[in-house]
C-alpha cells in the first residue's frame, strides 16, 4: 500500500504510455522494491535461490492477492515478468536452472519477463481452441535437428514486451491438432533472429 498504490495512481495519470517505462519512472523503483523483499521468486525452489519451500503455498497466494489489491496493473505486469523465470525452475536443463538462479539474483529488474501468448488471430484461442485444424497458431515452432526454427508474429498486447529481456512465449509445433498442438519456449529477447536483435523480424512488441 506504501509503494504500489501511489504508484499505480501516477502511473495512470501519465498521458504518455512511453513515460511509464522510461527510465526515472516510478515503474522501476516499485520493479526493485519487490526484488528487494525477493517476492519475484515465490515460485522458484529454494536450492535455485528462491522462496518456494520457505513459505507456506498459501502464504504465496495471499501474497499475489494483496500485490493485486494495492495495484491490479502493476501486479499483472509483475507476475508476467516471472514467467519464463518460473517455467526455466521446472526444467532439468543446466541453463535453465542457471537462468533461474540469475532471476532470483537479480536485484535490479534486469531480467524481466513477458508473457507472448496473444496473436493478431488469437487470444483465448489458445486455450480453447481445442483439436481443430482449421485454427492454427500464428507462429510456428519447426524443428531442425537439434533447435527450433521460430516464424511468425504476436499481437501489440504482450504484458512486458517493450521492456521484456526473456519470453515465455507460445508456439504452435503441430498444425494438425491446431491449438492443443502447441508448446512453450523461453525466448531471449536478444537472442540471435530475435525481434531485439533483427529489426526487420515482424513481432509488435506492445506495453
Amino acid at each position: 500500500m506504501e509503494v504500489m498504490r501511489p504508484a499505480g495512481i501516477a502511473l495512470d495519470a501519465l498521458p504518455d504510455p512511453d513515460a511509464v517505462i522510461a527510465k526515472n519512472s516510478v515503474f522501476w523503483e516499485v520493479n526493485r522494491k519487490i526484488r528487494e523483499l525477493d517476492l519475484h521468486t515465490l515460485k522458484i525452489p529454494k536450492d535455485l535461490g528462491g522462496l518456494a519451500g520457505d513459505i507456506d503455498p498459501m502464504a504465496a497466494i495471499l501474497i499475489t492477492e494483496q500485490l493485486g489489491y494495492a495495484d491490479a496493473g502493476l501486479a499483472v505486469s509483475l507476475g508476467a515478468s516471472c514467467m519464463p523465470f518460473n517455467l526455466a525452475a521446472m526444467m532439468p536443463i543446466p541453463e535453465m536452472q542457471q537462468l533461474a538462479r540469475d532471476f532470483c539474483a537479480d536485484k535490479e529488474g534486469k531480467l524481466i519477463g513477458c508473457w507472448a501468448i496473444t496473436e493478431p488471430d488469437h487470444g483465448t484461442d489458445w486455450i480453447i481452441g481445442g483439436n481443430r485444424p482449421e485454427i492454427k497458431p500464428s507462429v510456428t515452432a519447426v524443428r531442425k535437428g537439434n533447435e527450433y526454427i521460430i516464424n511468425g508474429e504476436k499481437a501489440a498486447w504482450i504484458s512486458n514486451g517493450s521492456i521484456a529481456s526473456h519470453a515465455l512465449l507460445h508456439v504452435g509445433i503441430d498444425a494438425s491438432r491446431g491449438m492443443e498442438g502447441q508448446g512453450l519456449a523461453i525466448l531471449p529477447l536478444d537472442f540471435k533472429g530475435s525481434p531485439a536483435a533483427n529489426p526487420s523480424i515482424k513481432w509488435a512488441r506492445g506495453h
